[in-house]
C-alpha cells in the first residue's frame, strides 16, 4: 500500500503544483485579488482562490487511487459511499469558499453552508457514530445525536482552519502536519483495509497541499483564500471521522483534537476573547496566537515555523498516544 500511497501523493502534488501558476496567472488577468486592508499585511494585491488548486489536486489522484482501494472497499462498501460524500462535500465547500472570497458572504449565512455541508457528509454515511469506553467497548450514538456531534467538528475544524489562515503558508503548513500525522496513525492500524480509505484521502490531500505549498509560502504569490482553509478544514475533520481513532474514550476522542490543537485552541480563544468584550464571536480581529507572535517581535516566517513546529510535536505526541493499534 505504501508505493500506492507515494504515487497518490505525487499525482496531487504534480497536479497543484502544475495548476497554482495558471491559476495566479488567470486570477491576475481576472482582477480577482484580496486587497490588503487593516487585516491584510500584504504589500500588494494577491489571488486569493487557491482552494481550486487543493481540490483539483485531491480530486485527481483521489480518482486515479480508486482502483488501489478495490480490496477495502470489496470488504467495507460504506467507505464508498464515504468517499463520495467527501467528495460532494469538499467540492459544495469550494463553492461556497468562493463565493466568500468574492462577495464576503456574512458570518450567519456561512455558518448555515457550513452546516449544511456538514449533513451532507451525514448523509453519506461520514458521521461520528461511537466513541470508544474504557476496555474494548465502544458507545454508539443515537442517529440525531451522531448528526449533531458531526455536524459540530465538521464546522469547528472548518472554521479553526480558516481563523488560522492569517500568515503565509500558515494554514496550509498546519494542515500539512496533521495530514501526515493522520496518515502516520491509519498506516499503524491492526486493521490495513480500514485504514486504506483515510490513508489515501490523507494523501491526496498531502500531495495538494505540497505542491500548492511552495506558492503560498512567505511571500505568498497566491493565498487559500476561504476555498482553500475551508476546505482543508473539511478534508481534515472527515479524515478524522473516517479514521475511527479506537482506544480509550480520552485518547480516542483527544487525538484529532490534539494534532488540530494550535487551530482549535486559536478558535476557542477568538470565541471567549470576543464574548468577553462583547463583540460577536464572528467579527474578526488582529488578535489570533499568529498575531500575537508577530506582536511580540517575531517574523511572519519565524512565527509560521515556531506555530507548525509545536503542530509537529503535538503530532508526535497524537502518534504516539495513539497506541499504533
Amino acid at each position: 500500500m505504501v508505493v500506492q500511497l507515494i504515487i497518490t501523493i505525487i499525482l496531487a502534488a504534480g497536479i497543484s503544483f502544475l495548476v497554482t501558476p495558471r491559476l495566479i496567472h488567470f486570477c491576475h488577468q481576472k482582477k480577482l485579488l484580496a486587497t490588503p486592508d487593516g487585516r491584510r499585511k500584504h504589500e500588494k494585491p494577491i489571488p486569493n482562490l487557491g482552494g481550486f488548486s487543493i481540490y483539483i489536486g485531491f480530486l485527481f489522484a483521489l480518482l486515479v487511487a480508486f482502483p488501489f482501494l478495490s480490496d477495502s472497499l470489496k470488504q467495507y462498501p460504506s467507505f464508498i459511499f464515504g468517499i463520495l460524500g467527501t467528495v460532494i462535500a469538499g467540492g459544495l465547500c469550494f463553492i461556497m469558499g468562493l463565493f466568500d472570497d468574492l462577495f464576503e458572504l456574512k458570518a450567519g449565512t456561512k455558518i448555515l453552508f457550513q452546516a449544511a455541508i456538514a449533513a451532507c457528509l451525514v448523509i453519506f454515511g461520514v458521521r461520528i457514530g461511537f466513541i470508544s469506553s474504557p476496555g474494548d467497548g465502544m458507545i454508539f450514538l443515537p442517529m440525531w445525536i451522531s448528526a449533531i456531534v458531526t455536524i459540530f467538528w465538521v464546522v469547528a475544524v472548518m472554521n479553526a482552519i480558516n481563523f488560522s489562515d492569517g500568515l503565509d503558508g500558515l494554514a496550509s503548513g498546519i494542515s500539512l502536519i496533521a495530514g501526515i500525522v493522520f496518515l502516520v496513525i491509519a498506516l499503524s492500524r491492526t486493521e490495513p483495509l480500514k485504514a486504506e480509505v483515510p490513508a489515501f484521502l490523507s494523501a491526496a490531500m498531502i500531495g495538494a497541499i505540497v505542491g500548492f505549498l511552495p506558492f503560498n509560502f512567505p511571500k505568498a504569490r497566491i493565498f487559500l483564500g476561504d476555498s482553500g482553509s475551508q476546505l482543508l478544514g473539511l478534508l481534515l475533520a472527515t479524515i478524522s471521522i473516517l479514521g475511527a481513532f479506537k482506544g480509550p474514550v480520552l485518547i480516542a476522542v483527544g487525538i484529532p483534537i490534539l494534532v488540530l490543537g494550535i487551530p482549535l485552541l486559536d478558535t476557542s480563544l477568538a470565541i471567549l476573547r470576543r464574548s468577553i468584550k462583547g463583540k460577536k464571536i464572528y467579527e474578526p480581529d488582529d488578535e489570533h496566537l499568529h498575531h500575537a507572535l508577530v506582536k511580540k517581535g517575531f517574523t511572519p516566517i519565524q512565527t509560521v515555523l515556531i506555530l507548525c513546529a509545536i503542530t509537529i510535536v503535538l503530532g508526535a505526541v497524537a502518534i504516539s498516544v495513539s497506541g499504533c493499534n
